[in-house]
């Protein structure tokens, strides 16, 4: 009988995303304060509308300090990115504020990927959205499941260690599986 093994482990790329996401808010008010108060091209509308939505950018960045709720944070995101777009459309063009779209989906999109190990006879896959990598039987001195701890201790002294998601029901089982692989 060949048994095969799977699990979700723990997202823990949520800080990358709100590392990403304050970048651009920086980014994007000093892009915002360079063209209000330059000189060069850009008229007292343009300079007043800028200065409003340096405004508003500061208003919406003190509430997520304040509040620093998971909620909060994701409406921060969604308010940014919609109040972002148009700004970057009307000083940057359709160009950059596509690119500015599509990079801002892809950064989203890449952070919520769950990641999901196999582990079958042959080998070990880790696959996260596109990402897959193939871990090798021969590469490992030990593998273990412990309290929900998936650890693999590789012969080159390196260590994968992560947390999986959601109550594993089957680990003494899955811990004689992995123990075969070594004797």
């Amino acid at each position: 009988m060949i048994e095969n093994f799977s699990f979700t482990l723990k997202n823990n790329k949520t800080k990358l995303l709100k590392r990403v996401t304050w970048i651009w808010y920086f980014v994007l008010l000093g892009l915002i304060t360079l063209f209000a108060f330059s000189e060069k091209d850009v008229d007292g509308w343009s300079k007043r509308s800028l200065i409003k939505c340096l405004i508003l950018y500061v208003i919406i960045g003190v509430y997520y300090l304040i509040r620093k709720e998971k909620i909060a944070f994701k409406s921060f995101i969604i308010v940014v990115f919609l109040v972002s777009t148009p700004s970057i459309y009307r000083f940057f063009g359709l160009y950059f504020a596509i690119c500015f779209v599509l990079f801002s989906i892809f950064i989203y999109w890449f952070t919520q990927q769950k990641t999901i190990i196999f582990f079958n006879a042959e080998n070990i896959i880790i696959k996260n959205g596109f990402f897959k990598r193939i871990i090798e039987w021969n590469t490992l001195s030990n593998a273990i499941l412990k309290d929900g701890i998936l650890t693999l201790d590789f012969k080159n002294d390196k260590l994968i260690q992560e947390e999986v998601e959601g109550e594993v029901l089957n680990e003494t089982e899955f811990n004689s599986f992995l123990q075969s692989k070594f004797h």
